[in-house]
């Protein structure tokens, strides 16, 4: 398990996503999905990763991990996932958030609510560059793990008195969002997308767009490993069920480098990923 020091996090700091935390996007180039496999750290983290999914399905399955495995985590390791994550989770669109017609946001699929409490934070650091006061709004999480669920529960803090979290269990696919029709006005959904197959992927979408008014934030991987699904139909899928693309951004999941990994603690290999938002058609 992995025990992450002061060094790491100031590590992360220095990514400079605190200065521009879209960072990732305009770092991006093309030409380094090829250049990360002349990585000596890459292929052997890649060979690594690629194992441990293979080997997780062999002996249980996806199913099991994502709806009943215990998965608790100390705070510590949840703040410095929450950081790391941020570089490839780049709050693109998240400004509209804040915006003072805004009442609920809605985050499925949240996992330990690392994305939960940024999307918080961010609303939160909007309203102070904008000298506002804010405004009552609610942050709602649904994941179908109930251990995970406990673990939002548990690290989420609120950085402002009018933002307010909710926590529960919600199987979107089996059963759908135990919520109206455009209830929340803006939903994300990250690494849900890309363990999903073709029919569920259309049911969980289904149920995204059904139940948010004004915009959809996905963030997927866009590599392929075992027990995984990246596609690249997201515009179709999304027009499907009255939405379109409006920003579609491709990243590295960290600073690229022709050696080693930027992340200290060398979590992941260097993998592709994808970040979209969505608003409803006109």
């Amino acid at each position: 398990m992995f025990d992450p020091k002061e060094k790491d996090f100031a590590a992360i700091d220095a990514w400079g996503l605190e200065k521009d935390p879209l960072r990732a996007i305009s770092d991006f180039r093309k030409e380094q999905l090829e250049l990360r496999w002349s990585n000596s750290y890459q292929k052997k983290a890649h060979e690594v990763y690629y194992q441990k999914r293979l080997d997780y399905i062999q002996k249980k399955n996806f199913d099991h991990y994502y709806k009943t495995a215990e998965k608790p985590i100390d705070r510590h390791r949840w703040e410095y996932l929450k950081n790391r994550k941020a570089w490839y989770i780049a709050p693109l669109e998240w400004d509209r958030f804040a915006a003072p017609d805004v009442k609920r946001v809605l985050d499925l699929g949240c996992g330990d609510g690392d994305v939960t409490q940024r999307i918080a934070d961010y609303i939160a650091r909007v309203w102070r560059e904008k000298d506002y006061a804010g405004h009552a709004i609610e942050i709602t999480g649904y994941d179908l793990n109930p251990s995970r669920v406990k673990n939002a529960k548990e690290h989420c803090r609120s950085p402002h008195p009018l933002i307010t979290f909710r926590f529960d269990v919600c199987d979107v696919v089996g059963k759908g969002i135990p919520d109206a029709d455009k209830h929340f006005d803006y939903a994300t959904s990250t690494g849900v997308f890309e363990i999903l197959e073709d029919e569920p992927a259309h049911k969980f979408m289904a149920e995204l767009c059904r139940v948010t008014a004004k915009g959809v934030y996905v963030e997927d991987l866009a590599d392929e490993y075992p027990g995984g699904y990246p596609r690249e139909d997201f515009e179709s899928l999304f027009n499907t069920y009255g939405y379109t693309l409006l920003r579609d951004h491709y990243v590295l999941t960290e600073p690229f480098r022709q050696e080693g990994s930027a992340d200290p603690m060398e979590l992941w290999p260097v993998q592709k990923d994808r970040l979209m938002f969505a608003v409803p058609k006109k």
